[in-house]
């Protein structure tokens, strides 16, 4: 029976190793649009928010993706044919993902 729980315990450990090993960042968020700036290849467009207008901010808890680094790095989005999707002073709510070239992505 110890034996079992041993490796029991050693699987979890070693499972949890593994996803932070491959772990980026993760939050959810709900906030307004502060401003838009277009890449100079028009194919992204990098957001920042107004953190007064930051309604709700939730880290992952498996993959947090601290609210400091999304302020600083401001969230990525690829632009369509119609222009970025969106506007200074529009709301945003989603999931936010950091990358791996340390872009966060919408």
């Amino acid at each position: 029976m110890k034996t079992q729980r041993f490796l029991l315990a050693f699987l979890i450990l070693s499972l949890q190793q593994l996803a932070s090993a491959n772990c980026l960042g993760e939050a959810q968020i709900i906030g307004q649009v502060q401003s838009v700036q277009i890449s100079k290849d028009s194919q992204s467009c990098t957001i920042s928010l107004n953190p007064q207008m930051t309604r709700f901010f939730s880290e992952s808890q498996v993959c947090p993706l601290d609210m400091a680094d999304v302020y600083s790095t401001g969230i990525t989005f690829s632009i369509s044919k119609a222009g970025c999707p969106v506007q200074v002073g529009q709301e945003i709510s989603g999931v936010l993902v950091a990358q791996p070239n340390g872009e966060i992505r919408f």
